[in-house]
């Protein structure tokens, strides 16, 4: 098997020709640790823009295509970020579908939320399921903006004789 090989300013954990500045490669599951006897151990991705954007990101692929990232985006001042959580879809690409902005703000198919959370969709909905009986029953928060109504919904299926919605 092939070790460690430094090339060109590239280092290569089983591969002869790492094509990055870190490269580990393998047949089998393959782990990077940290380990710390003492303190913490810690992982830094420490990038440099001056405008907004991405400076450091976290990429995931399958043989090759990203099909998913989580992306650092600077956010209006150098000390200030915002996360964005991306996707890809079958035969599509990575798109941004969550964000959690500088003050806590969670975004939901929308990339600057104007409130604590802020979903936008087609449909949006919220479902409320308890964990007990996941196969029976649940609650749902509907926007219906064609209609101009907000639908409080229980007992979705309609399987229970009593559904109550109550207000306390």
């Amino acid at each position: 098997g092939v070790g460690l090989v430094v090339s060109s300013s590239y280092v290569g954990i089983g591969t002869r020709s790492p094509t990055v500045q870190l490269e580990v490669y393998g047949s089998a599951d393959q782990q990077i640790r940290i380990d710390s006897t003492g303190n913490r151990a810690q992982l830094q991705f420490d990038g440099k823009k001056t405008s907004d954007a991405e400076f450091a990101e976290i990429n995931f692929a399958n043989d090759g295509d990203s099909a998913a990232a989580i992306h650092a985006m600077r956010q209006g001042a150098n000390d200030a970020a915002r996360l964005a959580f991306m996707t890809q879809p079958a035969g599509g690409g990575v798109t941004e579908r969550m964000s959690i902005d500088s003050v806590g703000n969670l975004g939901i198919g929308i990339t600057k939320a104007s409130s604590s959370i802020h979903i936008l969709h087609e449909a949006p909905t919220i479902r409320l399921q308890d964990l007990n009986h996941a196969n029976d029953t649940f609650a749902q928060l509907n926007a219906n903006s064609s209609a101009g109504s907000l639908e409080i919904e229980a007992d979705g299926n309609n399987t229970k004789s009593n559904s109550q919605i109550i207000f306390k």
